[in-house]
């Protein structure tokens, strides 16, 4: 029973280290751009290539900080990057994905674009939710979109955002043939401040993929 005791003791050990190792890591949050000069449009010259979805074997992530290019874009300056879309026939989907830094995160504004910069559609704060730890927003690729720009949006820096994650912890309780797992859950808030750095993901995914 003792060696059993042991073997417990070391299984809840195990599974609370591996709860706290999937905390990202606390990043400064980057609340102003002002001091920079900006650009007027964003400079699609330095886009990123993006794989077909069907050569896709992971997402594109990109770190956006305090560095990265910026652009006024009507509303204030805002960090960015460009990515190039493939020039495919089959309809795929995008996924762009922001995953927080400790208490902040980078809320997205999306921006597709034709060849000669044209805006053809733009996404922002309300098409985003929390999805598996991170926001994120899924569109559909139409024709004629060649670029993407995934940009810090100037009217969420600074505002704070609440989500609700449910948690789910096992615990071994030894009994005399051995022992039982006992569930239990809870919910609890988190808090986000809206900032112009962070990490983002590009997927392009097959149109049969996208849940």
């Amino acid at each position: 029973m003792r060696q059993l005791m042991y073997r417990l003791a070391a299984l809840n050990a195990l599974l609370l280290i591996s709860a706290c190792s999937g905390k990202p890591p606390e990043v400064p949050p980057v609340l102003s751009l002002d001091g920079r000069q900006c650009a007027a449009r964003p400079d699609l010259s330095a886009a990123r290539p993006l794989e077909p979805p069907e050569r896709q074997r992971s997402g594109s992530a990109v770190v956006i900080d305090a560095a990265a290019p910026c652009w006024n874009n009507g509303m204030g300056n805002a960090a960015y990057v460009v990515f190039a879309l493939p020039s495919v026939t089959s309809p795929y989907m995008v996924r762009v994905s922001s995953t927080p830094q400790g208490r902040s995160v980078l809320m997205p504004r999306l921006l597709f674009l034709n060849e000669r910069g044209d805006t053809l559609r733009e996404m922002g704060r309300q098409e985003m939710q929390f999805r598996q730890g991170s926001l994120s927003a899924v569109a559909r690729a139409q024709p004629g979109m060649r670029y993407l720009v995934v940009s810090s949006d100037p009217q969420n820096v600074g505002e704070r955002h609440t989500r609700i994650v449910a948690s789910t912890s096992i615990t071994a309780v030894p009994i005399p043939m051995g022992a039982i797992n006992v569930y239990s859950g809870q919910e609890t808030q988190e808090q986000f401040q809206g900032s112009h750095n962070g990490t983002v993901s590009v997927a392009l995914l097959p149109m049969t993929a996208t849940r």
